[in-house]
């Protein structure tokens, strides 16, 4: 377990002493202790015996966040710490993008809806009785009607109800 001594020196600033093990089983608590403390901080390392990298990290983005300055720390805890600060770099994150073939069927499928879409809009409108003439007269349904809708359904609409062009009301 650590033992931790905080002083304030009035000239220095706050001084944080770790003895014993700085590892992620005081994390919690020693980042309180930390943020509890104003700055300027000097973090002293010198009576620490072992440190893993999550005390790493708390001493390292108390330095990057706070300007601490650290004293005391044996060669293994500065190597911990340039590691560390090596990996501090923000992560690429780049979205997954569908496939080429994916994507392509993705629009086409998006345009279909859309087109289905168009269609019972202006066949609402067609078979509407206070629809306004918006679509031309017969011979635009007639001849546009089966490009969008199919012969077979053209055909069955022109000729088995009462299909008349919409007016204007």
């Amino acid at each position: 377990m650590a033992d931790e001594h905080i002083s304030a020196g009035a000239t220095d600033g706050s001084v944080y002493r770790v003895a014993g093990g700085l590892t992620i089983i005081r994390a919690a608590t020693t980042q309180r202790e930390l943020d509890a403390l104003p700055d300027p901080l000097t973090i002293d390392l010198s009576e620490v015996e072992r440190m893993d990298t999550v005390g790493a990290w708390i001493i390292y983005r108390t330095v990057r966040d706070r300007g601490a300055k650290v004293i005391g720390a044996s060669r293994d805890e500065v190597s911990l710490l340039k590691q560390v600060a090596d990996f501090d770099k923000p992560a690429r994150v780049i979205p997954v993008q569908p496939s080429g073939a994916v994507r392509a069927l993705t629009e086409l499928g998006e345009w279909v809806v859309e087109a289905v879409a168009a269609l019972d809009v202006r066949l609402r409108a067609a078979m509407s009785d206070r629809s306004v003439r918006a679509y031309g007269d017969n011979e635009w349904w007639e001849t546009h009607l089966p490009i969008v809708a199919g012969q077979e359904f053209a055909d069955d609409l022109l000729t088995n109800y009462d299909y008349k062009v919409p007016t204007i009301v």
